[in-house]
């Protein structure tokens, strides 16, 4: 999955535009920072989560949300592989997080 993540995501100079983080040049980058991520955890004290966008048929990830809450407002960022952008998958995506952040009261601590 690392390598699909990479070429559509990470790697992807389009995908990266709007952010704030600099295009992964190869996919060595991607398996370090999703390695760092996936530790159940590792950014609860910065006030952020990673959240897996998966396909429900196959449970494929096909992107990733990142939640980063601030004192009284949550901000959700998502990215979604290129080949399943058009689908309404992020809108969908988006509306679980928001039901999550709210469901859970989730916000910085």
């Amino acid at each position: 999955d690392y390598e699909i993540v990479f070429n559509q995501y990470y790697g992807d100079v389009k995908s990266s535009e709007y952010l704030s983080r600099e295009v992964h040049e190869d996919v060595s980058k991607t398996i370090d920072i999703l390695s760092k991520l996936s530790v159940q955890g590792s950014l609860e004290g910065l006030g952020k989560s990673i959240m897996v966008v998966a396909r429900i048929k196959d449970n494929k990830p096909i992107g990733l949300i990142t939640l980063v809450a601030g004192d009284s407002t949550v901000e959700l960022h998502i990215g979604i592989l290129k080949n399943e952008r058009r689908k309404g998958l992020a809108s969908k995506s988006l509306g679980l997080a928001e039901k999550y952040c709210i469901d859970k009261k989730w916000r910085k601590r």
